[in-house]
């Protein structure tokens, strides 16, 4: 009778035991199965048309980054050609079925999928079997057993005899070091790992907050004494319970993310309003088994100073909070803390005579204070007012106090040599720098205090003493002088002298103190590796951090001997200005750093995110931050797939699972591959000047995959993470979509010599600005693309009086960036609901009443398109500069559904294969004889193809090579190309 009475009991862990296997053997699986018959939206590859390259760098391996043009998008001026488009080559077939000449070669009924890449660099840094070729070591394996990573996340070892924390408390503290310079660096403050993570599991997780068994274990030792965080997940003691242990509150957190993300599928990523969430997890938690991961590196950096103008300069408390626990879910344990600092220098000086107004000569706005703060410009978008910066230092404390209670190092500012203007009045020591971005006099030119002054050190401790008795401190302070600007000598003594003026400075404040600098200025020419070594050796190699700022295109460490024997930080600057495209180089971010790490001599210090922005490309965020706890690289490839499968809940995706891979299969193949990323001619100032997408064919392929997964799981509409990817893919569409657009109606305004091409261009014109208006009410439904959330929360955080200006310094930022500077203009451009809809908008029909007027009047003005384009952006200014300081309000909640009208979009720009039947007849293996270009598209997705030659009446066909043909009357035979004609 009584075993009767426990049956159901029995049977219910039999359940959850068979629940916990069945996804067990989902993550473990090299490969997710997929139905033989499932149809999805593949990519093939013409066997005569251009070679696929999808490398971020010269094939030399240097970046084709530009050292000292930060501001150039892609360093691609080929204009309307297509010759090194990275898909020219790509056909595509029809979305759903296709004819048999442009149906991709499969095998065995499987599903097709894009070509192999030359050089496929997935597999960089891991052998042809699959296994890493990083020499096995101990230290490094993630399971602790010795092994190779095969079974590392999830490999059902079994656990060892339980690890106790010292006693007497669960406050951790850094084992002593026995030797090695990584155990000379900082170690991280004291602090109580499981109160800290009983936190965050309360604000994420509060309906399992009794779920979890929290509890300290020891850090790594490595042989030379210096120590790692660690963490284990192993079966708590009962069912349901979940027992995580780590070294500290980071590795503690962290083990609760890789919980969720590999035994639960669950996912965390940015996103307002709980739209980066999938957090579907059943009430009694499955059982993990036992899993055992140590951290490599010492560090795991993040941020750039320019993240703090570009993303958080108008953040409050609510959102910060969010933001550490997502560092501490992620593993990072060294922030840059840059917040209120302004109200340290405004002390500092005042101590030294300075009055407020002196100050306000020096003082950017909130939304310009990064570049302030390294030396490029002053006093723009001013006044900063005293409640302003008391109010951010306040903030600063939670900040710095919550990072702390994780264990988080937390980075302050240093004193680099830059002060105000006024600071003349004391020493005569002082030079003006060069003119940055394009600011005239009046907002320009550092005022560089020389290092061999005696105020320079008086005025670094003086900073670091009333920073660290406002904030406290970890004893790292970063600070950088020569920021896109150079010395004025090359005298190895007077370089040297700056390096050891800065770091007396921390020193005769802090004995323990660090110096941190960014080394992104040694990518100017300037900096020879003799210069380098001179400008580093002032300051004791124990007694420094570099970050190697863009590591994953131009390291530098690889060309100093790693940096003369400093530690340093491998880092990817993934982003610029916050800037919207998919990319991201995730093979070389998971490869690289243990290359760095691995190589004889290495003084690497850990792995770092150095982007200028944050918030966008969740996948390749979430990869980047995960190698902080990985020693070797990873199959990207496989690691994308049970990305999706976590980030749209795979109890969910159901039939629209085949779909779901073959977009993200797409993307990790063509987008994900590089850090090259395109500009927006939405958000450009208007031009006839066109560069088209390198993979628009494959953003097309993405976006008919996961229209599909919609339409065959309509609930995916209900996933935030699946909305935000659904609509950030579709604004990417509908982006290369315009500049095809651009394109085509620069070919047009090229013939209005010859012809009359107004009403071409008028078709054109009409097109263009709908497409804008379309695409402003779509993005208008997803809170991540608002402008009315990033003016509200300037507006929210300021004094009554102040919200106007705080609103100037929100617009200005996203649009002009400083005044009447034509370089920085559209940098930190955002393809936001409102800014599309009003700001870009009315600038494009501003272009289009200035071109179309003198071609109404049959004026040959474009011979000199250079000169009337001068003329039109002179005529453009006074609305731009009229717009940012407006106040109009815009919606800070989203409008409408994503699902919903994004679906009507796809129907409206995507065409069908039934529609091309209809209105085409097709050629295989044949193509028109030369003349009878009338414009190459860089998409070859044949639909697309078909609708753009649809707005062209002189338009009679086109190729499958995505040439649109005026002429098809004669045709060659041309194996691999497909010709259609228009009926």
């Amino acid at each position: 009778m009584k075993l009767f009475a426990l049956r159901p009991l029995l049977l219910a862990i039999g359940l959850v035991i068979l629940g916990c296997w069945s996804i067990y053997t989902v993550v473990r699986s090299s490969e997710l199965s997929v139905p033989a018959s499932a149809n999805l939206h593949t990519a093939s590859t013409s066997t005569s048309d251009a070679a696929i390259s999808l490398s971020g760098v010269k094939v030399d391996g240097t970046s084709d980054i530009p050292a000292d043009i930060r501001f150039d998008d892609d360093d691609d001026d080929g204009g309307n050609g297509n010759d090194d488009d990275i898909n020219s080559g790509v056909q595509p077939p029809p979305p759903i079925t296709a004819p048999p000449s442009q149906t991709p070669s499969c095998k065995g009924g499987e599903p097709c999928k894009p070509p192999a890449l030359p050089n496929d660099p997935i597999k960089e840094g891991v052998k042809d079997d699959g296994a890493s070729n990083v020499p096995t070591d101990i230290r490094f394996d993630e399971d602790g057993n010795g092994g190779s990573d095969d079974d590392d996340i999830n490999s059902g070892v079994q656990p060892p005899p339980p690890i106790k924390p010292p006693p007497p408390s669960s406050t951790q503290t850094a084992s002593s070091c026995k030797g090695g310079m990584l155990c000379e660096l900082p170690a991280f403050p004291n602090h109580d790992p499981v109160k800290a993570v009983q936190g965050l599991i309360g604000r994420l997780l509060p309906s399992h907050s009794t779920s979890f068994e929290l509890s300290v274990i020891l850090p790594a030792i490595s042989s030379n004494g210096s120590t790692s965080e660690v963490f284990t997940i192993s079966p708590g003691s009962a069912v349901g319970k979940v027992a995580l242990a780590g070294s500290s509150g980071v590795a503690l957190a962290s083990a609760l993310n890789f919980y969720l993300k590999y035994t639960c599928n669950a996912s965390i990523t940015w996103g307002d309003d709980g739209s980066g969430l999938q957090l579907d997890l059943p009430p009694v938690l499955p059982i993990p088994v036992f899993t055992q991961i140590t951290r490599p590196f010492k560090y795991s950096y993040y941020f750039n100073v320019c993240t703090f103008g570009y993303s958080t300069a108008f953040w409050n408390w609510e959102r910060w909070q969010t933001e550490i626990d997502w560092m501490a879910l992620n593993g990072i344990n060294m922030p840059l803390s840059f917040v209120g600092q302004e109200y340290i220098w405004a002390k500092v000086y005042k101590q030294l005579g300075l009055t407020e107004d002196e100050l306000q000569e020096w003082f950017t706005g909130p939304a310009f204070l990064p570049w302030q703060r390294m030396g490029n410009v002053r006093k723009w978008a001013g006044p900063l007012s005293a409640s302003w910066r008391q109010a951010q230092a306040d903030l600063n404390i939670l900040i710095i106090n919550r990072q702390r209670e994780f264990g988080m190092l937390s980075v302050l500012p240093a004193f680099s040599g830059h002060v105000p203007p006024a600071l003349s009045r004391l020493t005569p020591n002082i030079t003006l720098g060069p003119a940055w971005g394009g600011f005239d006099k009046t907002y320009c030119c550092a005022s560089l205090l020389e290092a061999s002054d005696p105020l320079f050190v008086q005025i670094g401790a003086s900073f670091v003493k009333t920073a660290t008795a406002v904030f406290g401190t970890d004893h790292v302070y970063q600070g950088d002088t020569f920021n896109e600007m150079s010395p004025k000598t090359t005298t190895p003594a007077y370089l040297k002298s700056w390096g050891a003026a800065v770091y007396d400075g921390i020193q005769a404040a802090d004995p323990k103190g660090v110096w941190m600098m960014q080394g992104w200025l040694f990518l100017s020419k300037f900096w020879k590796p003799d210069r380098i070594q001179a400008y580093l050796s002032g300051v004791p190699n124990n007694r420094m951090i570099i970050l190697d700022l863009i590591s994953q295109h131009v390291p530098i460490w690889n060309t100093t001997g790693f940096y003369f024997g400093k530690p340093f930080i491998w880092c990817t600057l993934h982003n610029y200005g916050g800037v919207r495209d998919l990319y991201g180089d995730m093979p070389g971010t998971t490869s690289k750093p243990a290359k760095a790490l691995y190589k004889p001599g290495s003084t690497m210090a850990g792995i770092g995110l150095a982007m200028e922005a944050i918030e966008h490309n969740p996948v390749f965020y979430e990869l980047a931050t995960e190698m902080g706890w990985r020693s070797y690289g990873v199959n990207t490839s496989e690691w994308v797939q049970q990305y999706a499968r976590r980030r749209y809940s795979s109890l969910i995706m159901g039939p629209a699972e085949p779909f779901v891979r073959a977009a993200w299969d797409t993307m990790h193949t063509y987008l994900y591959n590089n850090d090259r990323y395109l500009h927006s001619a939405i958000e450009l100032v208007p031009s006839l000047k066109v560069k088209l997408h390198k993979n628009g064919t494959a953003v097309t392929i993405a976006w008919r995959n996961l229209q599909a997964a919609l339409d065959a799981r309509p609930s995916l509409a209900n996933v935030g993470p699946f909305t935000y990817d659904y609509v950030d893919v579709t604004r990417q569409q509908l982006t290369n979509l315009f500049s095809e657009l651009q394109a085509l109606l620069a070919t047009q305004v090229s013939t209005c010599n010859f012809t009359n091409c107004v009403p071409s261009v008028q078709a054109i014109r009409d097109t263009m600005l709908m497409l804008i208006t379309d695409l402003d009410v779509f993005m208008a439904s997803e809170p991540n693309f608002l402008l009315g959330r990033w003016i509200k929360r300037a507006r929210d955080l300021a004094e009554p009086l102040e919200k106007d200006h705080l609103e100037f310094n929100a617009r200005a930022q996203v649009t002009l960036w400083g005044k009447s500077v034509p370089r920085l203009n559209d940098y930190a451009s955002k393809p936001w609901a409102g800014l599309i809809g009003d700001y870009y908008f009315g600038r494009w029909s501003l272009f289009f009443d200035k071109l179309l007027l003198p071609l109404q009047s049959s004026q040959r003005i474009f011979q000199s398109v250079s000169g009337f384009q001068l003329q039109f952006e002179q005529d453009l200014l006074p609305f731009e500069e009229e717009w940012t300081r407006e106040t109009k309000v815009y919606a800070s909640e989203p409008t409408g559904k994503p699902a919903v009208l994004g679906t009507a979009l796809f129907a409206k720009y995507g065409g069908s294969e039934a529609q091309l039947q209809q209105k085409y007849s097709v050629l295989a293996a044949s193509d028109t004889i030369m003349p009878s270009l009338l414009y190459k598209a860089g998409n070859m997705d044949t639909s697309q193809l078909a609708w753009l030659c649809s707005l062209q009446p002189s338009c009679v066909g086109f190729s499958s090579s995505g040439e649109l043909k005026t002429n098809v009357s004669t045709t060659k035979s041309f194996p691999g190309r497909t010709l259609y004609i228009k009926l």
